[in-house]
Order: structure tokens, then sequence, then C-alpha cells
């Protein structure tokens, strides 16, 4: 089992970009911490070699400009929101509009335009990168301080593992 980082790229505000490499079993898995992306799994091939069985781009532009949504983490809604509005305990919240009249995929930037704090780290059976991002009260119009948290990684025995976390500090139904 192996992980190894390096630079994924910069954006145009000087932030930095990492691309973490996590090697398991017969499977490589990259991972960004730009919208916490899964840019590429690199599986055995049928005929020789590995193929890259994901969706996604080689590059940290590919993802900036990323309208497929292709590998992202998204939040702090996932699928689209009618009218871009929606009421808790009869109180509206007004969402950016990023899909006509909706907002999608938790909206303007969502978490798939975000920078995510990331640590890689490794147990007896696999590799992994847990991912961190802080959403706060009132971002993209969502009530509630959020603090997400996600772990991917890969098992010796060839798997890939997702889990996902997240806490709010307001009601949410």
């Amino acid at each position: 089992m192996k992980i190894s980082k390096k630079t994924f790229g910069t954006l145009s505000n000087g932030k930095k970009v990492h691309l973490y490499v996590l090697k398991a079993g017969d499977l490589v898995f990259s991972l960004s911490t730009f919208g916490a992306a899964w840019t590429s799994l690199m599986v055995p091939s049928k005929e020789k070699g590995t193929d890259d069985i994901f969706l996604g781009y080689s590059t940290l532009s590919g993802y900036i400009m990323n309208e497929a949504f292709f590998g992202v983490t998204v939040g702090r809604f996932a699928n689209r929101i009618g009218g871009a509005e929606f009421s808790i305990d009869g109180k509206k919240y007004p969402l950016y509009k990023n899909d006509g009249r909706n907002t999608l995929h938790g909206g303007r930037t969502g978490f798939s335009r975000q920078v995510w704090k990331a640590e890689a780290y490794e147990e007896k059976d696999g590799v992994f990168v847990r991912f961190e991002l802080k959403s706060p009260d009132g971002d993209e119009g969502y009530p509630g301080n959020l603090k997400t948290v996600v772990s991917y990684g890969l098992t010796k025995s060839n798997e890939l593992v997702a889990n996902y976390e997240a806490q709010v500090d307001a009601l949410c139904q």
C-alpha cells in the first residue's frame, strides 16, 4: 500500500490544489482537494496493463470548468431544489439559482468548487484520504454552520470505500 501527494495546480486566488494517489491491491485511486474529487481509478485491464474507469479530467482546469460535476463531492444538497428555495417551520430560505430557476448541487460554488482540507492516512487494511469542509451559516442561503467530513480509500482486497459525515448546528428537516 502506498500514498503519494503532489500539486495538482494553483487557483487564481493563489490556493494550491493537491492530488492524492492511493495504491492498494490492484487499484490506483486519485483524489483532488478541489471538490474532494475522484479524478481517476486505475483497474487491471481485460487485455494488458490498466484502464481508468472514471469520467473526469487530467488537469485542475478541467475540474474548474466541470459543468457535468464529474467526480466531485457536491453539497450542501445533491440534486435540484425546485424554485431555488425551501422552508423549515414556515421560514423560507432563498438559494442561489444556478440551474435556470433551480439550485443544483448546492449552488453557485457549492462544495464542488471549494478546496477541502485533506489528510492521508493508512490503516492495516487500506489507504485513505479524509477531507473536511466547513460551510458557515448562510452559505449559498442554507441555515446553520455545517461541518462535512468525507473519507475515501482503497483496501488491500480491492474495495473502494466511501464514508460521509455531516453535522449542522441548526434545525433542518
